[in-house]
């Protein structure tokens, strides 16, 4: 599975445009959603289509 198909909808939530995903993508695909919250990438965890939490990386994503 790719990164990109983990992306299940963009939706507008606080902190701006975050990606949201299921709790079961997080548990399946949690080293691809770690380097992607490294890269700066922010999450809304849903459970059974209900927003439950929000992962948000600790530091603005480094310049390249």
């Amino acid at each position: 599975m790719s990164a990109r198909s983990l992306l299940v909808s963009h939706m507008r939530y606080g902190r701006g445009v975050s990606s949201e995903i299921s709790q079961r993508e997080l548990r399946n695909n949690s080293g691809d959603i770690m380097r992607r919250l490294d890269e700066g990438e922010a999450f809304i965890v849903t459970r059974n289509g209900v927003p439950v939490g929000e992962l948000v990386p600790m530091r603005r994503p480094s310049a390249r």
